[in-house]
């Protein structure tokens, strides 16, 4: 079985170009479910995926430019 990818607050907020704090926020607030161990937050790939409203696999690293939005 294979492990979930985890991404730090940083790298979601670069993904959804906001800041790492306002992904903190999020968590706190329940908004994006994370996986805490210790101090340290982790946010599962799926959870990015169900914000972007896309599949896990369109997340894999060559298609990570392809997550932000157009603008």
């Amino acid at each position: 079985m294979e492990r979930p990818k985890l991404y730090t607050p940083a790298e979601v907020a670069d993904m959804l170009r906001v800041t790492p704090a306002a992904i903190h926020q999020w968590v706190k607030q329940g908004k994006i479910k994370a996986v805490r161990i210790g101090r340290i937050v982790r946010i599962p790939e799926s959870e990015i995926a169900l914000l972007l409203g896309r599949d896990v696999g369109e997340l894999s690293p060559e298609n990570k430019m392809s997550a932000r939005p157009v603008v």
